[in-house]
């Protein structure tokens, strides 16, 4: 078994096919330009990343942003769209609102958007860029705000064959938490 340890590290055993818990889980050992720590810890590759904790895609969803940004993304204002799941199954939609001072991207108007229909929780969210862009990650402002609202809740990344479902945590790893520092009311 593989554990994720501090900075979304593995393990790194000690011979190929034997590793320190004697699950002989055989990874390659030795160390590989860029990604061994140097602390018995290596970065997990991106076949483990994708491999270890992605989810089923949900296609639907990306042809919902897809359709939005196509069809609703004009000019400079509106680039990107957001599609989220409700646990219910209902789909909300929403774009982004560029601005020169900071505008919000297409998740957080999907937040609020989904919030207005009477949706406060969110299963899955994609962004698709307009001009046939695609699949888009979420910026850094937006995956705190994500965690803090939604810390259950995926995110599809990737594009092609490589599109895949991960948690918000995997996006962030070892991320500054909102609600766990709020004061209990009790």
């Amino acid at each position: 078994m593989i554990r994720f340890g501090a900075a979304n590290r593995v393990p790194t055993p000690h011979r190929a096919g034997d590793d320190p818990n004697g699950n002989g889980a055989g990874l390659p050992t030795g160390s590989r330009a860029g990604n061994h720590f140097g602390d018995g810890f290596r970065r997990p590759t991106t076949a483990e990343k994708t491999t270890m904790r992605t989810h089923d895609v949900d296609h639907e969803l990306i042809r919902a942003a897809t359709e939005v940004a196509r069809t609703r993304c004009r000019g400079d204002n509106h680039t990107v769209a957001a599609a989220g799941r409700a646990p219910d199954g209902r789909i909300v939609t929403a774009v982004n609102a560029h601005h020169f001072t900071g505008g919000p991207c297409a998740e957080l108007v999907l937040i609020g958007t989904a919030a207005a229909g009477g949706v406060h929780d969110l299963d899955t969210i994609v962004a698709v860029g307009d001009r046939d862009r695609g699949v888009i990650p979420p910026c850094g402002r937006c995956r705190q705000v994500l965690l803090d609202y939604f810390p259950a809740i995926e995110v599809i990344v990737g594009g092609g064959d490589r599109l895949r479902a991960v948690p918000i945590t995997d996006l962030l790893p070892e991320s500054y938490v909102w609600a766990d520092h709020q004061l209990d009311p009790g």
